[in-house]
């Protein structure tokens, strides 16, 4: 094997080729203009390049864009990468980008996940509902599934009730305050915090009448 070259990561490759843009920072790179070796901190800035120039792009390069950020996160052995390029193809209007970021979900680093739920409630749509309420009711990290919670609210589908009806029996009074904000996103009603009355919505019961404090007992939480 003598003589031959390492290749770099894809990764690199693609944000390397990012930095070499006129006004970009240099890093250290090859004479081919490929990148040696690149930190996290040069990866993660040529990501958030890339992520800046989707809108410029069209359908089919950010497509192209999206396939070869999907073959580097599967060989990414750095977490803060992987929730970069998630964060960036939350950018890119395509399926590969979509799938990515379901597949995301299943990230062994709870940060990824986080980083996955945003993505999916910024791209909306049955597919994101379905892998955000499978996160919801089955991750193993509360903060991930706090992530999903809210994300499915961003979704503003009515699709997300039911795993959001699921969530307001979580006995944690922030996976149930999520629960009510999400669910007032989705159902475009408002039936305040109580908890108690959105249990009976989604079950299709008739919601009690809200109870309005008596003088002495605003008065009380006041003082």
């Amino acid at each position: 094997m003598s003589g031959t070259i390492p290749k770099a990561p894809l990764i690199w490759v693609i944000c390397g080729l990012v930095m070499l843009l006129p006004g970009c920072a240099n890093g250290s790179k090859k004479k081919t203009g490929t990148p040696d070796v690149m930190s996290s901190a040069d990866q993660i800035e040529g990501l958030q390049r890339i992520a800046k120039a989707a809108a410029q792009k069209t359908p089919a390069e950010q497509e192209q864009m999206a396939r070869l950020l999907a073959a580097s996160i599967q060989k990414e052995n750095d977490s803060l990468v992987r929730a970069e390029i998630v964060r960036t193809l939350g950018y890119y209007n395509t399926d590969t980008a979509l799938a990515v970021a379901r597949a995301a979900l299943k990230d062994p680093v709870n940060d990824v996940r986080i980083e996955a739920c945003a993505v999916l409630g910024k791209k909306k749509g049955p597919q994101a509902v379905s892998s955000l309420s499978e996160s919801l009711g089955a991750d193993v990290n509360f903060d991930v599934r706090l992530a999903a919670a809210r994300a499915l609210g961003e979704t503003k589908d009515r699709a997300a009730q039911p795993a959001l009806g699921i969530a307001l029996e979580d006995p944690d009074p922030a996976m149930q305050y999520c629960a009510v904000e999400s669910l007032k996103q989705v159902t475009g009603k408002d039936l305040g915090n109580d908890v108690a009355r959105w249990r009976q919505y989604v079950k299709g019961e008739a919601p009690a009448p809200q109870e309005t404090p008596s003088l002495a007992e605003r008065l009380r939480r006041w003082f």
